[in-house]
């Protein structure tokens, strides 16, 4: 068999700590600590010690309680809904606003909504209300800042009409006038306690518009 594949006893047991670290919930910074373990267990083999690296210090959370997410999270939602509905209104016109408030697929779906607003002359009249709106998951501790908190919520659209260039409503008559989303929010930046809207997708479980 191939040097490339012989261990020590030493590194083995330390390949074995690094594990149980890991199971134990150390997070990231445990992963890294195996990393640098079986990069060096892919040398050849030797009995010569293995450094494993300090672990880092645990990030502060970011909010201090799910009570302060929940309103980070409904703050970040409702600047969302309401320049999304501007645009809308003034039929797709200057999209680009809406990265001022979300990111990734929110970013993206906005942005093809505002381009067949523009394309097929609609615009919207009347606004959108969020209720009903619960916190489904809060992740305190994440370093790359995605999907940090989670919430369900009822969007109520009754109120909202979709127009012509004519005034005509484009509106369907099957349009359901509660909907339900799953709304996923990452922090604005990597040292800030805000939070921006990253995706909304339909949610077809119970009790959210109930």
């Amino acid at each position: 068999m191939s040097t490339l594949w012989k261990v020590s006893t030493r590194n083995l047991w330390l390949a074995y700590r690094v594990g149980m670290t890991i199971r134990r919930g150390r997070g990231w910074a445990a992963v890294g600590a195996l990393a640098v373990v079986l990069t060096t267990l892919s040398g050849c083999g030797t009995d010569t010690p293995v450094a494993i690296p300090t672990q880092q210090p645990t990030s502060t959370p970011i909010f201090a309680s799910d009570e302060e997410a929940l309103a980070a999270a409904q703050e970040a939602y409702a600047a969302y809904q309401s320049l999304g509905d501007l645009i809308l209104s003034e039929g797709g016109e200057n999209p680009d606003r809406i990265a001022d408030v979300s990111v990734r697929s929110a970013l993206q779906s906005s942005l093809e909504s505002f381009e067949s607003f523009r394309t097929g002359g609609l615009h919207s009249v009347g606004e959108a209300t969020a209720g009903n709106i619960s916190l489904q998951s809060y992740s305190p501790r994440n370093e790359l800042g995605q999907d940090i908190v989670s919430i369900y919520l009822c969007l109520d659209v009754s109120k909202v009409a979709v127009v012509d260039s004519e005034g005509n409503s484009v509106v369907s008559e099957s349009r359901p006038p509660l909907q339900a989303f799953q709304v996923f929010l990452d922090q604005s930046d990597t040292t800030a306690t805000n939070l921006i809207v990253a995706a909304r997708e339909p949610w077809g479980g119970p009790g959210v518009c109930e």
